[in-house]
């Protein structure tokens, strides 16, 4: 293969501010800067080293004590700690319960809203859509000072019509997306459930696992 490592980038160069690889333009760290520092030490004027704080160290800068042999780090202070796997199990389903009853609750309501969201921004009913026959009648409403006066003629219409079919499109999509986000709300609750079971199975496991082997 001819081509095989054209695309490689050579660390072992230094490059100052930046460089064009395989013509894009980006700044990168200088393999001497990005090495590991040696450790911050200094001779102590007894023939040892010392840390920046003072403290007696090597030349690698490990602590030493007095007869200058190297100290073990301090153990992590994690104590002692119990899972309670039953406590676990019962807290999981508590969560799954409520969960699949949210589930339920909301599956009724979305569907609803979706058998809803034809007319509910324009129409008083699912039926004012359903074109029928009406003989002419006048509709008025107002009060004594502004009375508007609404006249329908004869034949076979819907009473309700979308006046503006662009703004009912905006927010029916604004609903759905609380649906969704509904939905999502859900989902995210079932996900952690699973991740509580993961997290006690893998406690179960490791303490199966623990057990140290019967002697011969």
């Amino acid at each position: 293969m001819a081509n095989e490592g054209a695309n490689v980038v050579d660390l072992t160069q230094t490059w100052s501010d930046t460089k064009t690889i395989n013509g894009d333009d980006g700044n990168y760290t200088d393999p001497a800067s990005a090495a590991p520092k040696p450790p911050d030490v200094h001779p102590d004027g007894k023939g040892g080293f010392a840390d920046s704080s003072g403290r007696p160290t090597n030349d690698k800068g490990i602590l030493v004590d007095e007869n200058n042999v190297p100290l073990d780090p301090s153990p992590p202070n994690t104590g002692f700690f119990t899972v309670h796997l039953d406590t676990v199990y019962s807290a999981e389903q508590t969560l799954l319960h409520e969960a699949q009853n949210q589930i339920t609750q909301f599956e009724a309501f979305r569907d609803e809203v979706v058998s809803q969201e034809a007319w509910i921004f324009f129409a008083e009913k699912a039926e004012d859509l359903i074109p029928s026959y009406h003989e002419s009648w006048q509709d008025s409403s107002g009060d004594f000072t502004n009375n508007n006066v609404f006249s329908y003629p004869e034949g076979t219409y819907a009473v309700a019509k979308d006046g503006n079919p662009e703004e009912t499109a905006k927010l029916v999509h604004a609903q759905n997306q609380l649906l969704q986000g509904c939905g999502t709300a859900i989902h995210l609750v079932g996900t952690f459930v699973g991740q509580l079971n993961d997290a006690a199975q893998m406690y179960a496991g490791a303490d199966r696992a623990s057990w140290a082997p019967d002697p011969d």
